[in-house]
């Protein structure tokens, strides 16, 4: 798993007018695909699980922004018989990126990452959170 601490502020980009941006924010159209994810706060903390059955650590990376964490990779479609035919193609493949945003600091020398039984699980401390 690949991780990157970034020092700048993370934008999100509409593709709205002006005047609708703040009623309706909305990301670009991306070939990526979002990962489910549980984002969970306390005092002391954020915790987000995203499921991600089937990735190894090699295929993560957490971008960890001043006010908001990118988890980005691909996942790859398993081999299949050259004369198949698919009934049912429910799982997304390919690259995927989930976005999350705070609205409080965190401190980045104290985030944990694990990524266990197909579930990445990120702690990310709160500044003047419980030690």
């Amino acid at each position: 798993m690949r991780y990157r601490r970034l020092t700048y502020t993370y934008t999100v980009t509409t593709s709205l007018p002006p005047w609708e941006t703040f009623a309706r924010p909305s990301v670009p159209p991306t070939h990526a695909w979002r990962p489910d994810a549980d984002v969970f706060e306390t005092r002391e903390a954020y915790t987000v699980i995203v499921d991600l059955a089937g990735v190894t650590e090699d295929e993560v990376e957490l971008l960890l922004y001043p006010n908001a964490l990118v988890v980005q990779g691909a996942r790859r479609p398993p081999r299949q018989e050259a004369d198949g035919v698919y009934h049912v193609a429910g799982i997304r493949y390919g690259p995927f990126r989930l976005e999350v945003g705070f609205a409080s600091a965190v401190v980045a020398e104290r985030v944990t990452a694990h990524l266990e039984r197909g579930m990445l699980r990120i702690e990310l401390p709160k500044v003047g959170g419980a030690r």
